[in-house]
């Protein structure tokens, strides 16, 4: 998964790290461990001691330095080792005396932010929308399951399974007729691709925005009243190959003042997510015996599709192999869409007609 690094990710919440005991988790397949130094800064070092490979995280946090629990080694921020107990104090380290890689780490919106790469490649961290401007409350809800991130991120960016799906939480059976009036427009903007979809004759389907922003970002916009918005900002952290950390930061403009639109919200958004697991879950396993893969698609597909273009491109160009088949796309989709593995060029959003 080296082609996703260079990228911040939200990766724990920060109550679940300590200043006592080390926490280890996983990024991109790589093992970490997080814990906080002296000023309660949260540090993130690979997770495995350099002197006999041992995971750092079964070992204890001692004056802001990790300890390993086989040899007492200890390493502080930078990675190096800071103790070797069996040296006397003036002795000079092993040159190797070093975790593999320390990450840059930021902690925002009560979260652990890391960039999954050099500090001096790191650029601004961005936070999700409506969670620092005034008027707005958010909230944060974590999810984590045995799904591989692209399938999360592709039923993420498909509007089409809601009435199909949903019907028991945000859709109704009778959308299903909505959805061949619905319009659907692509455009680019700075930090990704957006898809709006509006309502072209169906009372019961409030027009909404969806956005992919590499690496893993699913924003979704919508004002459930004129006036009021809603934006759901879901990120699919990439563990390893087959599991993914859901961050979901939901912020709104609306009744800000009370609790209990949040509680709903909360409750709301776990319940679409339950909805949609039976259906990744057997996705995931036909694909992991090489059963399935996109074969066809159509016009509600297209941020998808674009997402996976994106991603196969970023796959291919280091040199990892794809696990995509050749799309086979619809007469009516061919002019809406790029040869494969290219970026979308769109100035002008293309109003599609579904």
């Amino acid at each position: 998964m080296e082609f996703l690094k260079n990228y911040w990710y939200p990766l724990v919440l920060s109550s679940d790290v300590s200043a006592v005991k080390p926490y280890g988790t996983s990024l991109l397949g790589d093992p970490l461990v997080l814990f906080r130094d002296r000023t309660g800064k949260v540090l993130c070092l690979h997770d495995s001691c350099p002197h006999q490979g041992v995971p750092l995280s079964i070992g204890t946090v001692k004056a802001g330095s990790i300890e390993c629990a086989y040899h007492g080694w200890q390493f502080g921020e930078s990675g190096n080792c800071t103790k070797i107990p069996c040296l006397a104090d003036d002795a000079t380290l092993p040159k190797g005396a070093r975790c593999q890689f320390a990450y840059p780490t930021e902690e925002r919106l009560g979260v652990v932010w890391v960039f999954a790469g050099a500090a001096a490649d790191a650029p601004p961290l961005r936070l999700p929308e409506g969670t620092t401007e005034a008027g707005w409350v958010h909230d944060v809800i974590v999810r984590e399951q045995d799904i591989p991130h692209k399938l999360m991120i592709a039923g993420g960016l498909d509007f089409a399974h809601f009435p199909f799906l949903h019907t028991k939480s945000i859709a109704s059976k009778k959308q299903r007729d909505y959805l061949r009036s619905l319009e659907v427009s692509l455009s680019e903007y700075e930090y990704g691709m957006t898809m709006m979809v509006k309502n072209a004759d169906g009372e019961d389907y409030n027009d909404f925005v969806y956005s992919f922003e590499p690496p893993c970002l699913v924003k979704v916009a919508i004002e459930p009243k004129p006036g009021w918005r809603l934006i759901a900002s879901d990120y699919f952290v990439p563990l390893s190959g087959n599991k993914t950390r859901l961050f979901v930061f939901e912020a709104r403009d609306w009744l800000t003042w009370n609790p209990l639109v949040s509680r709903s919200l909360r409750r709301k958004a776990n319940q679409i997510l339950d909805e949609d697991l039976p259906i990744l879950r057997a996705q995931t396993e036909w694909h992991n015996h090489g059963y399935g893969d996109w074969k066809c698609t159509v016009k509600p597909d297209l941020l998808s599709l674009r997402y996976r273009q994106w991603y196969d491109r970023k796959a291919r160009e280091f040199a990892t192999a794809s696990i995509s088949q050749p799309y086979e796309l619809s007469n009516e989709l061919k002019n809406c869409v790029l040869v494969e593995g290219e970026m979308p060029s769109v100035t002008q959003p293309e109003a599609v007609g579904l």
